[in-house]
């Protein structure tokens, strides 16, 4: 939540969901495939893996909210899908992925309590 952006007073785990469904991605197996991502990034600039945030640049760096909507903008618009509304807005910003992983969630059924708390909202932004 915004009061505990550190997640220091939660602690969640999340499993294997490969045998939840087939149409998506694990995202548990996801992670562990970012992680060894990591770990190269941080074997070729001679950092520590701990010193890398979870989605670092190549410069193992945090990636800029501009540059990580730019990113999400550009797959969107090369996998054919609109990038901008009716009313030439960005369809795409800071929050895209979180909203999109919400929403891909409560369709696999997961409940909005548990949504709710890995994602850290004190609110109920979710409903």
């Amino acid at each position: 939540s915004k009061n505990d952006v550190m997640a220091l007073g939660t602690h969640r785990t999340w499993g294997c969901l490969c045998r939840t469904s087939v149409s998506v991605g694990c995202s548990f197996h996801a992670a562990l495939r970012q992680v060894e991502l990591i770990r190269h990034i941080a074997g070729e600039l001679g950092r520590p893996l701990a010193d890398l945030p979870l989605f670092p640049n190549l410069q193992g760096e945090v990636v800029g909210k501009h540059v990580m909507v730019a990113t999400i903008t550009k797959v969107m618009g090369n996998c054919g899908l609109p990038i901008v509304d009716a009313l030439n807005r960005p369809m795409y910003g800071g929050h895209s992925l979180r909203s999109a992983g919400a929403v891909l969630l409560a369709s696999l059924g997961v409940d909005t309590a548990r949504i709710e708390s890995m994602a850290r909202w004190n609110s109920p932004m979710l409903l």
